[in-house]
């Protein structure tokens, strides 16, 4: 750190810190309006318009307080405490619900000052949660928070090499969700009207099996375990020793599928790994691609949640998938569709990865930033060969 940062609390450089509405919602929703966020809709970084609500003009009058504007920075209360982002310029008129409402002062990046509640304070944010049932953060814990707050370039300039990670993460994002819902566009065209047969025609189905807990080692030592709670985020938690060379080992791309609760075909996006028990991964024959092998299990996957959602845990077993039937295509069909969406697959697996790395390396710099032990110019001009 050096002489010119300070440790201040975080009222004494914001212009305000104040909590959004806090009250019953349900009647006030309407179909379209002014944006009104909700916990879900605040990210590490970023707002998610995703299922976003709206309400009145009328209602946003009434509820000053909490009306949102570019460049305030909102943080979670209930949910996910301490998650924050800045409200950005393409949401120039917003309100909220439930959320730690700052505006920056002229000494305080917003940027800087998200980066910071995320990172350097989620210890913090932690220790300060209040409620029995369901803990919050409290505003007024908020605006006791002590920043190491370095002057406004120096702010600016590390909110400008974190950003530019996050700001590619995004772009991954975009991207790849833009060739999914590709890939489903063009599986959804060719296979309109179809007759439907047997699924081993066209793909083979590998299960998963139990593993024994003496070979379960610590993340980083032998090769990832895949389980049903890994699928939504990609990163496993279990490691094992034990050697695999079956089919059980997937590799990035693949088609994975769990077996317990919901019933979704999924493209791995984590690295090589071992299918562990209620995991299984359907595997395209050639020429038929991966897209095929995603979207044709669809109908079967959704008619067997639906058929076992009145039991306690529903369960798919392989007598199940041994009834799927899938879209008749011709090779010659099949080889057509491949060619156009196995590169977007692959675009999606490797643009994933690269964000993973970058995830890394933002993780790696936060600290070092924000603590002052390095310094934004370092990081820009002789670290990673000009990637930031």
């Amino acid at each position: 750190m050096t002489s010119t940062w300070r440790e201040v609390p975080l009222l004494e450089v914001a212009e305000e810190v104040t909590v959004g509405h806090v009250g019953p919602m349900a009647s006030e929703y309407e179909v379209s309006g002014v944006p009104f966020l909700r916990s879900l809709n605040v990210r590490t970084h970023r707002i998610d318009l995703t299922n976003v609500m709206f309400i009145s003009e009328e209602f946003h009058a009434k509820l000053r307080k909490s009306a949102l504007r570019p460049g305030d920075v909102v943080t979670v209360r209930t949910g996910k405490p301490g998650v924050t982002a800045v409200i950005p310029e393409s949401l120039p008129r917003a309100n909220c619900s439930d959320l730690v409402i700052t505006r920056p002062g002229p000494e305080l990046d917003s940027v800087w000052l998200s980066y910071f509640i995320n990172g350097a304070a989620s210890g913090y944010v932690a220790s300060r949660l209040v409620g029995a049932v369901q803990q919050h953060f409290n505003v007024s814990s908020a605006k006791e928070l002590r920043l190491l707050l370095p002057p406004l370039e120096e702010q600016r300039a590390i909110a400008a090499t974190l950003g530019a990670l996050d700001n590619k993460i995004e772009s991954n994002r975009n991207l790849t969700q833009t060739a999914a819902a590709l890939v489903r566009a063009l599986y959804t065209e060719a296979a309109a009207g179809r007759d439907r047969g047997p699924f081993r025609d066209a793909m083979t189905v590998s299960m998963g099996t139990p593993f024994k807990g003496a070979h379960y080692t610590e993340p980083g030592i032998g090769r990832p375990l895949l389980r049903i709670r890994d699928l939504k985020t990609f990163v496993p938690q279990t490691w094992t020793t034990e050697q695999r060379h079956d089919e059980s080992v997937i590799e990035p791309g693949s088609i994975v599928v769990g077996m317990d609760a919901e019933f979704r075909a999924t493209i791995w996006l984590g690295d090589s790994a071992v299918l562990n028990q209620r995991v299984c991964a359907f595997r395209p024959l050639a020429p038929v691609g991966r897209a095929f092998a995603l979207h044709s299990l669809e109908a079967d996957l959704a008619l067997q949640e639906r058929a076992k959602s009145g039991t306690t845990v529903i369960h798919l077993n392989k007598a199940d998938i041994q009834r799927f039937r899938v879209p008749i295509f011709s090779h010659d069909e099949h080889r057509a569709l491949a060619a156009m969406t196995d590169p977007l697959i692959d675009m999606i697996v490797a643009r994933s990865a690269e964000s993973k790395h970058l995830a890394r390396m933002r993780d790696a710099l936060m600290p070092e930033l924000l603590s002052g032990r390095l310094r934004a110019n370092d990081v820009s001009e002789s670290r990673f060969g000009g990637t930031v």
